[in-house]
Parts: C-alpha cells; structure tokens; sequence
C-alpha cells in the first residue's frame, strides 16, 4: 500500500500535467503551411509557421 502511494504522489501530477499541455496546445497553437510566394522575403513557399 505505501508503494502504491509513493507511485501515485508523482504520477497523478504528471499525468494531470501532461493533459493540461494537450489541452493548452490544441487550444492556443497551431501551425500553417505557406503556399505561394505571396509573402516573399520573410517566408518562403512550404514554410511551416507556428502561431
């Protein structure tokens, strides 16, 4: 039984952290591709640009 606890003490924040990170990820960020020359100098064609 203590075994059990210690193990849970630090894997039930990390698995909370790791859900919070997916939800806040998927929420705030996501990433384009740039198709064209349209914004020639500063990105190029198939660019990948996170935001």
């Amino acid at each position: 039984m203590k075994y059990l606890k210690s193990v849970l003490s630090w894997l039930l924040p990390v698995a909370i952290g790791l859900v919070l990170a997916i939800i806040i990820r998927a929420s705030f960020f996501s990433v384009a591709v740039v198709r064209g020359d349209s914004m020639k100098p500063n990105l190029q064609n198939s660019e990948r640009v996170g935001f």
